[in-house]
């Protein structure tokens, strides 16, 4: 009765899909409807927009409660079962035991992924951002965090994070080569956890999933979760069918569509600016060919040094744009204020209208003023908003661009291997066995001259001994 409640749900949904826009009987449930002709034709354009570096296919996985990111999850496959979200959902909220008898029903999943994967995944990074750098001359983080993604079967964000991780070890190995990464000790826990995971699936008859998996999530899914009516007459089954075909054509557009983030130093990403702001520059070059003074030399500075001056940074804000029913003004909803007098608010309201604005920023320094750049605009408080996967990889996205832009070649990538230093590593180690064995034969031979003089101590101390038991005797 459980199962047939969640099929005829979900039948419902199929069909509220399938059935006119005039019929009353069922609800839209926002899923859109594509027919093949309308798919084929959808794919011809997206294919026609790909990026260059774009070659592989990215397949969906699973829908986020939003419906917005089709790859939010991948889908579960593995030899460990677990019991569908379907019956989990309908478990009885009241029962006799505190916990569950096994992994499957409790849906949970116990995996780990050992440092041996983390450098595979790291090598196949480092082997694409090369390639596509030679082959394209434009590479993109965000891409190919989703392959590798696709390819170990884990999140975009947990591949990005890996990255990061994985190239500050790197970074670690060339500026500290003297300091240990304590490898062994690593790899000794790796073995201690899968074998602890490996116990805990026998106690309960179960069998442990070969790879690392990403835990099941709930709440994921395709499908909608309105009640809704359905007829006797329709088919569930064929129903579930075609709507599993309209997702996936959904999600393939979803992918098809995006436009990826490329890897472009931001130092040379300009910001909009209104005719007002280059009124305000342009008077400046004229106010700046006036005499003016030179900064006043340090203190502590030789004779010629200018003293260091501060860089001053400004956002030019028209008063009038920050009219609460004004287009321009995105951060602030009109229904809130459509009873708003008609004047600009306060600074509250001027606050809430710069917070999340990068427009007319300018910059003076040294008596110069001009516009700033997007690097620079992410460092004051109305940056945009941060996108959550860029930030993760931020620092090897800047090492490598560090070494395609600015020639920089030990920012980024593994330690360069040095035969010569190999060569001297292996010397300094058998110097150091020699001098241990020289140390050890040492040793025998003090414990050897030991031994022989205290066999010679014995008898000595035996004739000694008996000398003054005679001489007791005799007194």
């Amino acid at each position: 009765m459980m199962m047939a409640t969640v099929l005829l749900r979900r039948a419902a949904w199929q069909a509220s899909c399938c059935r006119s826009p005039s019929s009353s009987t069922f609800v839209q449930s926002g899923i859109r409807s594509l027919s093949s002709t309308d798919a084929a034709t959808k794919d011809e354009t997206t294919d026609s927009k790909k990026q260059s570096f774009v070659t592989s296919d990215i397949e969906p996985q699973v829908f986020d409660h939003a419906k917005t990111d089709p790859l939010h999850r991948p889908k579960y496959r593995s030899r460990a079962r677990i019991i569908s979200k379907y019956d989990y959902a309908k478990q009885p909220s009241v029962t006799f035991e505190d916990q569950y008898d096994n992994f499957a029903d409790a849906r949970v999943v116990m995996s780990w992924m050992d440092h041996n994967t983390k450098q595979r995944l790291y090598e196949n990074y480092l082997n694409w951002m090369v390639n596509a750098q030679e082959k394209f001359g434009k590479t993109s983080h965000e891409y190919v965090c989703r392959v590798l993604a696709q390819k170990f079967r884990i999140t975009p964000h947990r591949a990005a994070a890996i990255i990061q991780l994985q190239h500050n070890e790197e970074q670690r190995k060339i500026q500290n080569p003297d300091l240990p990464l304590c490898e062994e000790e690593a790899q000794r826990m790796d073995e201690m956890i899968k074998y602890t995971i490996q116990q805990a699936y026998q106690s309960t008859g179960e069998t442990p999933p070969e790879t690392f998996l990403e835990a099941p999530d709930p709440e994921g899914g395709m499908e909608s979760y309105k009640t809704m009516i359905a007829e006797d007459l329709m088919d569930v089954d064929q129903l579930i069918r075609d709507a599993n075909v309209r997702e996936q054509e959904q999600a393939r557009i979803i992918i098809n569509d995006h436009v990826y983030v490329e890897d472009v130093d931001e130092h040379t990403i300009g910001i909009r600016v209104s005719k007002e702001t280059n009124r305000i520059l342009a008077q400046q070059e004229k106010l700046k060919q006036q005499a003016a003074p030179e900064p006043l030399p340090s203190p502590t500075a030789s004779v010629g040094e200018a003293r260091p001056r501060w860089q001053y940074v400004a956002q030019l804000v028209d008063t009038r744009e920050l009219h609460p029913r004004s287009l321009k003004n995105r951060n602030k909803s009109w229904m809130k204020h459509k009873k708003a007098p008609q004047k600009p608010y306060g600074k509250k309201h001027r606050m809430g209208f710069l917070n999340n604005h990068t427009d007319n920023v300018v910059i003076e320094h040294n008596g110069d003023l001009r516009v700033a750049n997007m690097e620079e605009v992410k460092k004051m408080p109305w940056k945009p908003l941060r996108n959550d996967q860029e930030f993760t990889y931020a620092g090897v996205k800047k090492a490598w661009l560090d070494r395609t832009i600015r020639g920089k070649t030990s920012a980024w990538g593994k330690k360069a291997f040095d035969p010569k230093e190999e060569e001297i590593t292996k010397k300094e180690a058998a110097a150091s066995q020699d001098a241990e064995v020289e140390d050890m034969d040492d040793e025998k031979e003090v414990s050897a001259d030991e031994l022989d003089a205290e066999e010679e101590k014995e008898p000595q101390e035996e004739e000694a001994k008996e000398t003054d038991d005679k001489n007791d005797d005799n007194k």
